[in-house]
């Protein structure tokens, strides 16, 4: 049962982070001030300072315009005279944090603070929550990149195999993927929800000390052991789950003396126990404690006796001080973390544990020797699901960049898509009992589960079998316009590494991975690695499609916002004109697929598979926020899409019209939130990946043989040149004012061109870009078809 307010109390402890270059800084009296008010001199920057944090609401808010989106490190200049305060931190209207402002008469910086700003103007507030503070001046600097050296040895020298293939794993997976967690008691309700199974389980031994207080002798509640099956649900639920479950155990330490029994006396107000005299031999605290930690020993000995690697997390959230393990200060607290660990490892031969720090704290550090992963408990309050950057980092620097980092309990899901790609790589979350619904929507998490960053139980590799661990792409599978030069790695150290590039099952007689590979053309690797002494690995796939010119025409692609990771798709599958266009949950539906074609000069159109109707704005409006539709396809100017790449294979795509880009209203991830046409800022949510579904099949009746036909029976039109280069000339007199549709087909039935055109007159269709060679012209209207073979010359 972790507080609430932890977070405020964890920023305390932030480690100075080196601030890099300056990029910008804002004097607080300049910004809007709301309950607030302007004071100085006394020693302010220049001469003037914000105050009158004392009310609810109270803030001051200023902005910052940045050239590029990113992590950067806020440093705040501050005073607080009446004690330590806790306030709040807004980025562009969203909660990011709660502020620790330690004591100090006089204005100075305090630790950097890890923001992700976008491009363009962003608001930066603080919002008085305990208030009573002065607040000078914002500065902003470039943030240096994370630097990871996880180590691959765990701190026990003599662990078991099961617990090292667990740290393995873990350690593979650190960076890519973020396991699923949830407390026992309400594991199930997840299961219910999601229809899946959390990777993660956290148990407590917290009722099998001989001082557990809510013992009911049958009058009232006593102090006396309970055994409630905590032991026997670990067993049962690891073995359900082929042995990729993860169990993590805390405890929740009851005091060894002192408490009244109907108490929680693991909380600092509620016993008389010291700390500092536990570990001191010879003391009945340190007999008391001792006493404690063989009942739990009991407990481990029987998991480990079953096969079972443990994430043990003892003397958690020590330096809030609200439990009495860390009610003393630092150095009774680590003395009894060696305690633990000697009695443990050394005394009941206890090696399948993998020891997890979390307080933040670096003068209460166990150190390094001490310590395999460091966890840290985020409350920021319901539906707050921000990813804690700034804590993650200040983690990171606490293990010196060695150490795995969990979020061991939460309320709110982070945004694990976020939490990656914005490099706060959370090894596991762990949702706290009845937070799991307290806490975050049902939609929220179910998207969570779903996401392409989550491990759970079904998509879980094995992992204590002993084999080779499966090779990672350095670059993933998809669509890219450029060439890539793919590495090849395994964690498996002296493996070696098999592949192929046609999709061909790789064998020991395949080539030898010893250099990245380039890929130029659209190409299928698969791979696997093999050692001595151990099963080969999984295989290894990634498509990998390189389009250096252009999307193709005719071919079917999936849009998915960068932000979110909600595809485009037409409400409802509509089939009518105006009919919304929105993010939503990929279901692989048509109305979620979209067909390019060709709209002339380097643009393109969008059409809905499911309707063939094209994506534009409603009203050929050149107005920021104006909705996006799908319309039957015209010669419509805000039809057209230039696609322009961003790199990391995303892309902007700009109404060719308006000159607005195709994005969410704001940072919003629901289902069901309309697109519209924006300005383009460089944020997230106007940026798309688009990925290649399918080849578009050519579009005439059966009983048409496009490569025999030279004409039709009716004649509609006259080609020329033919043989052409650069473009043709479709004479369509007979037609007069019907609407004729015009496909351009390669001798493998793939859609080249498309266009609408009004008859009675001469179109000129541009076949820059395509190969020589013969090809199938189409020309259909409402009373009329004609195929005619066209041949391309250089």
């Amino acid at each position: 049962m972790s507080k609430i307010y932890f977070i405020f109390y964890l920023l305390l402890g932030m480690l100075n982070i080196q601030a890099q270059n300056l990029i910008t800084e804002v004097e607080a009296e300049s910004g809007s001030l709301i309950g607030t008010y302007i004071a100085g001199p006394e020693g302010a920057s220049s001469g003037q300072f914000v105050t009158g944090f004392d009310a609810d609401g109270d803030k001051v808010s200023i902005t910052v315009d940045m050239v590029n989106a990113g992590t950067y490190d806020l440093v705040i200049r501050y005073r607080s005279i009446f004690g330590d305060k806790f306030n709040d931190l807004y980025i562009n209207g969203n909660y990011w944090s709660s502020v620790g402002f330690t004591t100090n008469a006089d204005f100075e910086d305090m630790t950097a603070i890890a923001v992700v700003l976008n491009a363009g103007t962003n608001t930066i507030e603080i919002v008085k929550s305990w208030g009573y503070i002065d607040v000078d001046k914002f500065s902003v600097y470039s943030k240096a990149a994370n630097l990871y050296n996880i180590t691959s040895t765990l701190s026990d020298s003599q662990i078991e195999n099961s617990a090292q293939n667990l740290y393995d794993f873990i350690r593979s997976q650190y960076g890519h993927k973020i396991m699923t967690g949830q407390t026992s008691d309400y594991y199930d309700d997840v299961v219910s929800i999601t229809g899946k199974n959390p990777l993660v389980r956290g148990f407590d031994l917290m009722t099998y000390t001989p001082m557990y207080p809510y013992y009911w002798d049958g009058s009232g509640h006593a102090f006396g052991a309970v055994d409630n099956g905590e032991t026997d649900k670990v067993i049962n639920w690891y073995n359900t789950t082929g042995q990729k479950g993860v169990v993590e155990i805390h405890w929740h330490w009851y005091s060894p003396s002192g408490g009244v029994a109907g108490t929680s006396t693991f909380f600092t107000s509620e016993t008389t126990f010291d700390v500092s005299l536990a570990v001191i031999p010879g003391t009945q605290e340190n007999t008391d404690a001792l006493r404690d930690i063989d009942a739990v020993a009991e407990q481990l000995i029987r998991i480990r006796d079953a096969g079972i690697p443990v994430i043990w997390r003892p003397l958690h959230e020590a330096g809030g001080g609200w439990f009495w393990w860390g009610a003393k200060g630092a150095e009774p607290c680590l003395a009894l973390w060696d305690m633990v660990r000697d009695r443990l490892t050394n005394y009941h031969g206890l090696h399948n544990l993998i020891w997890c720090w979390s307080t933040p704290e670096s003068e209460w550090y166990p150190g390094d020797n001490k310590v395999d992963i460091l966890g840290f408990d985020s409350y920021p309050g319901a539906y707050n699901y921000t990813i804690q950057k700034s804590m993650f980092d200040t983690f990171h620097e606490l293990g010196n960049g060695s150490k795995i980092v969990a979020m061991t309990e939460n309320g709110p899901i982070p945004e694990i898509g976020e939490a990656i790609d914005l490099d706060a790589r959370w090894s596991w979350f762990c949702a706290w009992n009845e937070m799991l619904a307290s806490n975050n929507e049902t939609q929220h998490i179910i998207d969570v589960y779903n996401h392409s960053y989550a491990l759970t139980i079904e998509n879980c590799p094995s992992y204590q079998n002993p084999s080779v661990a499966t090779p990672e792409f350095s670059i993933p599978g998809g669509v890219y316009s450029e060439p890539q030069s793919i590495a090849l790695t395994t964690t498996t150290s002296g493996a070696t590494i098999y592949y192929t590039l046609d999709g061909s099952v790789p064998s020991t007689s395949s080539l030898i991975y010893s250099t990245p590979i380039d890929v130029a053309n659209t190409a299928t690797i698969r791979a696997y690695a093999t050692a001595s002494g151990l099963e080969d690995s999984n295989i290894a796939t990634a498509d990998y499609t390189i389009s250096t010119a252009e999307f193709q025409y005719g071919n079917i692609y999936k849009l998915t916002l960068r932000y979110s990771g909600k595809v485009l798709e037409v409400n409802s599958a509509s089939q009518d004109n105006g009919a919304v266009v929105q993010q939503n949950s990929d279901a692989g539906n048509d109305n979620q697929r979209w067909e390019f074609i060709d709209g002339g000069n380097g643009t393109y159109k969008l059409l809905a598979k499911h309707s063939n109707k094209a994506l534009e704005v409603d009203g050929s409006s050149t107005s920021e926020g104006a909705a996006v539709v799908q319309w039957d396809n015209l010669a419509n100017q805000s039809q057209l899409w230039n696609i322009e790449s961003l790199g990391d294979g995303y892309y902007k795509i700009v109404n060719q019209n308006s000159g607005k880009v195709l994005a969410l209203p704001s940072k919003r991830r629901n289902n069901g939130i309309p697109v519209e046409q924006h300005d383009y800022t460089g944020d997230a949510y106007q940026q798309w990946q688009i990925e290649l579904i399918g080849l578009k099949s050519a579009s005439l009746s059966d009983d048409t043989d496009i490569f025999h036909a030279e004409k039709s029976t009716i004649r509609i039109c006259r080609v020329y040149p033919n043989p052409a280069k650069g473009f043709v000339n479709i004479d369509l007199p007979e037609n007069n004012s019907e609407i004729v549709e015009v496909y351009l087909f390669d001798i493998n039935g793939r859609q080249c061109r498309y266009d609408i055109i009004s008859g009675g007159g001469n179109f000129q269709m541009n076949l820059n870009g395509l190969g020589c060679g013969c090809y199938i012209l189409k020309l259909k209207s409402e009373t009329n078809l004609s195929i005619n073979k066209l041949l391309i010359d250089k």
